[in-house]
């Protein structure tokens, strides 16, 4: 199985139980961040940081196959934009 559904289910076994921690912390983070946003303009990095652990954390727990690929995309992302800060 592919992207979302692979998520799911691995090996023939739910992981519905596992991920409601994480959900829990997204959701949460998320919500602040876009409160906090709306009142400043800014993402303050002590809400953004442990979003982005919460992330990697998640894929050690759910799915650690793609484990690469979920610390290289931060790792990009963070490059992108510090290049764009030093332009």
């Amino acid at each position: 199985m592919n992207g979302f559904l692979g998520i799911l289910s691995h090996a023939g076994k739910t992981y519905a139980g596992h991920r409601s921690p994480f959900i829990v912390i997204y959701y949460i983070l998320t919500g602040l961040l876009a409160w906090y946003d709306d009142k400043t303009g800014l993402l303050p990095d002590r809400l953004v940081c442990p979003l982005l652990w919460c992330g990697i954390l998640f894929y050690v727990v759910i799915n650690p196959q793609q484990l690469p690929s979920s610390v290289l995309g931060p790792i990009a992302g963070y490059c992108s934009l510090a290049g764009l800060y030093w332009l």
